[in-house]
C-alpha cells in the first residue's frame, strides 16, 4: 500500500491518522505541494487533478478522503472506525461531510490560492477568518451536549470523525484562529493528541516536513 501525501496537507493528515488507527503499514510517497510536485506528469497519472492524498492499494487507486476512509473500513474492517449502529454511523458521516464540504470547500488550498492570486492577502485573510468562525460554530454544535459524544467524537474510542476533526483544528491553528468558541472540539482534540496513532500521523513527524510559507 502506498500513500501519496504532503506533510502539511490537511487531507493527507486525515488518512495518515486512519491508517495508523487501522494499524496498516504503507509506503509514504511525498508530493511537495510547496514546490509544485502535484503538477508533475508522473503524479498526474496517479491523480489527474494533482491533489493529495492518493491511496494506492495493489491495482486500486482511491482519491478523496471520505472515500478513502470508507474503502479502508470495508476492506480492512478490524479495528472499525465507525459505530456499530446505523444512527451512529450516520452521525459520523455527517460530521465528515461537514469537514469536507462545509469547511474545506470554502477554505481549502485551491480556494486560498485563487483568492490570493485574484484579490490579495488582505481579502484572503478576511475570507478565511469569516468562514473559520462559521465552520467552528457548525462543528461545535454537532458535538456539544450530544449524548454520543464521549472522550472522542463518538464514544470513548477514536474513530473516523476524529480523523477529520484533528486536522481541521490543526489547519485553523496554523492560521491563528481563536478556538475559544469550540471547547468541546478542543477537548476531544486533546484526547486524540495523546493517542499513539495521532502522534505518528502528526505533520511534524512526517519524513518530508520542511518550511512552507504559504498561507
Amino acid at each position: 500500500m502506498q500513500l501519496y501525501s504532503y506533510w502539511r496537507s490537511t487531507s493527507s493528515y486525515r488518512i495518515r491518522i486512519a491508517l495508523a488507527l487501522k494499524r496498516l503499514e504503507y509506503e509514504y510517497i511525498s508530493v511537495n505541494l510547496n514546490n509544485g510536485e502535484q503538477h508533475d506528469p508522473a503524479y498526474r497519472k496517479i491523480h489527474s487533478d494533482g491533489q493529495v492524498p492518493s491511496l494506492v492499494d495493489g491495482e486500486t487507486i482511491i482519491h478523496q478522503t471520505a472515500g478513502i476512509v470508507e474503502y479502508l473500513e470495508e476492506v480492512y474492517p478490524d479495528p472499525s472506525l465507525f459505530p456499530e449502529n446505523a444512527a451512529g454511523r450516520a452521525r459520523v458521516r455527517g460530521f465528515i461531510l461537514a469537514c469536507v464540504a462545509e469547511m474545506q470547500g470554502r477554505t481549502g488550498r485551491r480556494v486560498r490560492d485563487y483568492l490570493l492570486e485574484r484579490y490579495g492577502m488582505d481579502d484572503l485573510k478576511e475570507w478565511y477568518g469569516h468562514w473559520a468562525v462559521r465552520n467552528l460554530e457548525l462543528l461545535e454544535k454537532l458535538v456539544a451536549g450530544h449524548p454520543d459524544t464521549g472522550k472522542f467524537f463518538h464514544g470513548d474510542q477514536p474513530g473516523a470523525a476524529d480523523c477529520f476533526l484533528v486536522p481541521a483544528l490543526y489547519n485553523l491553528r496554523l492560521r491563528e484562529t481563536n478556538l475559544d468558541q469550540a471547547p468541546t472540539l478542543v477537548r476531544i482534540e486533546q484526547n486524540c493528541l495523546t493517542h499513539p496513532a495521532f502522534k505518528a500521523a502528526a505533520p511534524e513527524n512526517q519524513i518530508d516536513v520542511a518550511p512552507d510559507t504559504r498561507y
